[in-house]
């Protein structure tokens, strides 16, 4: 009944002529307290299951960061036998056998350009290193010169010069080409990447590389390369560098597993909650009996839903997830 062009509006003339089925009143007083108890409930559940997706991120979160400065052995899910002091604030006591080296001396700048034959590569705060999609993208740009773009291969870590400080760094997924703007870092001998992007991804990094970012505005802050590979960072034996990204790996499996099943039930509930008023509001279902049944007030339940559905996702809970027995 609306009308317009760009914006459709519907007119109070127009409200007036909809035909309406209208139950008698005590029916429309049942129906109200129906709805409003029934509803009530569903978006305890919600809040419920949303509550626990952001447990279970804060989880992975501090299950990353233990792992990678050593705070657990991901072996065992306990602490290391034996630790020193690393002399840097951020890190405090680290492992007893780890290093603490400058980033010179794990990765080489790769400043290679050409290869216009490759892939556009950016980096996002998000993803990571992904190819970019110009065709799906609201900003579609035309390359003028692919030539000006840097190389970058496969198991690098490339990262944004004003957006290190806010994660926009990763392991670059395939061979392809990256904005000017961005550092390409080769990993030396020794130096398993994937283990130093979960480790550049952690707040206490993130914070250590606004300290050595420089600019004349704090929010265009760039981490140049002479900055870069003068940071310093823990350095496990390089065998402990895989496990320690193969059990992040595994954690990320976990949380994604359990999110999505959160989440499915968040949108069933939604569903359910929309067809119930629709059911109720047209007479398709009789609530009268039940509505007379119900108590004044709804209890409290989130706590009991929290519990509920932490008991379904146990594994994330121990730090036994993160050995590498862990069962997905």
């Amino acid at each position: 009944m609306g009308r317009g062009f760009t914006v459709v509006h519907i007119y109070p003339h127009q409200i007036k002529r909809i035909a309406l089925a209208i139950p008698p009143l005590p029916e429309q007083t049942a129906i109200a307290r129906f709805l409003d108890h029934a509803t009530d409930r569903i978006e305890r559940y919600l809040r419920a299951k949303e509550k626990l997706i952001a447990l279970l991120e804060e989880q992975k979160q501090v299950l990353v960061h233990d792992a990678v400065t050593g705070r657990i052995d991901v072996r065992t899910g306990k602490p290391y036998p034996e630790y020193k002091p690393s002399g840097v604030k951020w890190l405090e006591d680290m492992p007893a056998h780890w290093q603490l080296v400058r980033n010179g001396r794990l990765f080489g700048q790769r400043i290679g350009l050409g290869h216009a034959e490759l892939p556009i590569l950016e980096v996002s705060l998000v993803t990571g290193v992904r190819v970019r999609d110009f065709e799906n993208s609201n900003r579609k740009q035309i390359m003028s010169d692919r030539g000006m773009y840097k190389r970058a291969v496969k198991g690098d870590i490339a990262y944004n010069m004003m957006r290190m400080w806010q994660g926009a760094v990763g392991v670059v997924p395939l061979d392809g080409l990256v904005s000017p703007a961005y550092i390409v870092a080769k990993p030396l001998t020794g130096t398993e990447p994937r283990y130093f992007d979960h480790l550049f991804h952690t707040r206490a990094y993130m914070t250590e590389v606004d300290k050595f970012s420089r600019g004349i505005v704090k929010d265009r802050n760039r981490l140049y390369w002479e900055d870069f590979k003068k940071m310093p960072t823990p350095r496990p034996p390089l065998n402990e560098q895989v496990w320690i990204a193969d059990a992040i790996d595994r954690i990320a499996e976990l949380t994604s597993v359990g999110i999505r099943n959160l989440q499915l039930q968040i949108d069933m509930a939604n569903e359910y909650r929309t067809r119930l008023i629709a059911d109720v509001v047209t007479g398709k279902l009789d609530i009268r009996e039940a509505a007379a049944g119900m108590p004044e007030s709804n209890p409290i339940a989130d706590e009991d839903g929290n519990e509920s559905v932490q008991a379904q996702f146990n594994p994330l809970f121990s730090n036994s997830a993160l050995g590498k027995e862990a069962n997905p």
